[in-house]
């Protein structure tokens, strides 16, 4: 199977953004995850949206849950956040009937 550029683009964010090597290779991968959730989403496979998604949110809560790290990392937690609403807005174009149900159950619970 022929590998798409998308694929050697979420490698390279996910090596910039993993190994943390300087600020500028962070936000240089984090610029690349942004431009893969824009433009190729729907392109890449179900299993590396999914593994991309579970990336994030575990990073987020791994900086989230020690103080110190959250207060360092600050503004890089809310780029990541940032990347994890447009991942949501991604797969909620893709399935409109599936978001919809969510907005509804959503709603429904607020209410109570």
């Amino acid at each position: 199977m022929r590998r798409s550029s998308g694929d050697a683009q979420c490698r390279t964010a996910g090596r910039g953004v993993r190994r943390r090597v300087s600020p500028a290779g962070v936000r240089r991968g984090v610029q690349i995850l942004e431009e893969v959730i824009k433009f190729r989403w729907g392109a890449l496979p179900d299993e590396q949206r999914e593994g991309i998604r579970n990336y994030v949110s575990n990073l987020i809560i791994k900086l989230s849950s020690d103080e110190a790290a959250f207060r360092r990392e600050r503004v890089f937690l809310n780029k990541l956040n940032i990347i994890l609403v447009q991942v949501r807005r991604a797969r909620a174009a893709a399935h409109p009937a599936r978001h919809q149900r969510t907005v509804r159950t959503c709603a429904a619970w607020w209410s109570k």
